[in-house]
């Protein structure tokens, strides 16, 4: 693995652990949001409302020397029915000491250096378990 020598960690922790109740707060004003945009605008109304990432897929983004990690929203087709959906794509990143800049961390894989850039968690919908998954459910209860 190839390291960076000009990085320099993230200030402070970026981000904070919340309760219950501010989740259900922002995960609802999400679906909500997302709903009126998708009556106006007309898009997939079966939407993506998580996305799941496998521990190793995080241990490998943390274990390349990342001082962070930045999700993006990202759209992808999905195979299985030809839909848009809205996906997130993890990338670890560090803070270059000289220029103060955040960049994309690369790893060397044997062959060539690559960025650490993931996708194709497990979307929710449409894979399956998303009728039983209780946090849905509970963000849910309030319509």
């Amino acid at each position: 693995m190839a390291e960076n020598t000009n990085d320099a960690s993230l200030e402070g922790s970026i981000g904070r652990k919340i309760d219950k109740v501010e989740f259900l707060e922002l995960t609802r004003a999400y679906r909500d949001q997302r709903l009126n945009l998708i009556s106006r605008y007309g898009n997939n109304t079966n939407d993506s409302r998580s996305c799941l990432y496998s521990r190793d897929i995080l241990e490998s983004i943390l274990g390349s020397g990342c001082s962070g990690v930045r999700a993006y929203y990202g759209v992808r087709t999905e195979p299985t029915d030809s839909q848009q959906y809205t996906t997130l794509v993890l990338v670890g990143i560090k803070k270059n000491a000289s220029t103060g800049i955040e960049e994309v961390v690369k790893i060397f894989n044997g062959l060539e250096e690559e960025e650490v850039l993931y996708e194709w968690g497990s979307l929710c919908p449409p894979d399956d378990g998303c009728s039983s998954n209780p946090l849905l459910i509970e963000i849910d209860s309030d319509l």
